[in-house]
């Protein structure tokens, strides 16, 4: 398009907006945040078109065969750190933007600041500027042992419904060790002049890693409160609400409270519903990878099975035979969640 003196101009069609990347580094954020409103139409203006109404893209597509010799590069998002790095980021988004889970509300404490501020008025109603400094510091005091501030906003679903701080970057890097599994898991049998390192954690790729990895809650996360199941905890769950402090686990929390558009805290507004394309692309990459890792214990025969169910939301028929994870245990973990 456009007139002979100005520049051609061309629009992307529906057919090829799966392989538009979020991340792509040539774009500043401001035209990321234009592009991901245009993709975000031409995506559901594909999936309108699919027989499947169910029809959900990954965020990112499978990235093009690489050259041999820097293949071994894609083993980086495999990595533990890498899932630890994502499951700090995951509580930051979830949390509303705090890097440490919240302090269970104490309601002594609570009503110990109530009463100080009482006594901060003498018999005849006026205030004591020099009780009421009294008053600050104290409740300062009480903050800074129990978690708890003047102000008391106890943690719950509303707090995370109301979160706007994206997670775009983690699923997107989520995503690509999807689309990476496969190969990197073999990397260390094709590849002959790889190093001993690299290919000792090829080896260590492998469907069932894969998943504890995803399972793995730290222990300083075990018995966190912000972090149990309702009624132990503050958010209730439609699964068992098991090892919420994971990566797969915080995960669920985000979709069930916050990127799940009809079941998100009784209808109340999300933080996301300001930022357009983006939280678009975000819900439907999150329902994507959860609708992969379903898959990937309930009998899809591999990677690639598991993406297309994932991707037209037909459910995978349970065989009990020829399962991808061979360790029970974690298959039926992640279906209970």
């Amino acid at each position: 398009q456009g007139s002979r003196s100005a520049p051609r101009t061309y629009e992307l069609k529906a057919e090829a907006s799966d392989e538009y990347d979020p991340s792509f580094y040539h774009l500043r954020k401001t035209e990321h945040q234009h592009a991901m409103d245009n993709i975000a139409r031409l995506r559901k203006q594909k999936a309108s078109a699919s027989s499947s109404k169910e029809m959900v893209l990954p965020l990112v597509a499978e990235p093009p065969q690489g050259h041999p010799r820097f293949l071994a590069c894609r083993l980086l998002i495999h990595l533990p750190s890498m899932f630890a790095a994502a499951r700090r980021y995951l509580m930051y988004a979830l949390f509303s933007g705090s890097w440490l889970p919240p302090s269970k509300p104490e309601p002594d404490i609570i009503a110990n600041i109530e009463m100080l501020g009482d006594t901060a008025m003498d018999i005849s109603g006026s205030s004591r500027p020099p009780q009421n400094r009294a008053y600050s510091r104290a409740a300062s005091s009480m903050s800074g042992k129990s978690g708890v501030t003047t102000n008391v906003k106890p943690f719950s679903p509303e707090t995370v419904a109301s979160s706007s701080k994206s997670f775009l970057e983690v699923l997107h890097i989520l995503t690509l060790q999807v689309h990476t599994l496969e190969e990197c898991s073999g990397l260390h049998e094709q590849l002959p002049f790889l190093d001993h390192e690299q290919k000792a954690l090829s080896s260590g790729v492998n469907i069932d890693s894969y998943l504890k990895q995803l399972l793995h809650v730290p222990r300083s996360l075990v018995n966190v409160w912000a972090l149990q199941c309702a009624p132990d905890g503050p958010l209730p769950s439609d699964g068992s609400g098991e090892n919420r402090g994971s990566v797969l686990g915080l995960l669920i929390a985000l979709y069930e409270h916050r990127d799940n558009a009809k079941g998100a805290s009784g209808g109340q507004k999300s933080g996301n519903d300001d930022h357009g394309g983006a939280r678009a692309l975000s819900s439907d990459g999150l329902k994507w990878l959860l609708r992969f890792y379903s898959a990937l214990v309930d009998g899809a025969k591999g990677i690639k099975d598991a993406c297309e169910a994932a991707t037209s939301g037909v459910p995978i028929d349970s065989s009990p035979s020829g399962q991808l994870c061979d360790d029970p245990q974690t298959r039926n973990k992640i279906q209970r969640m």
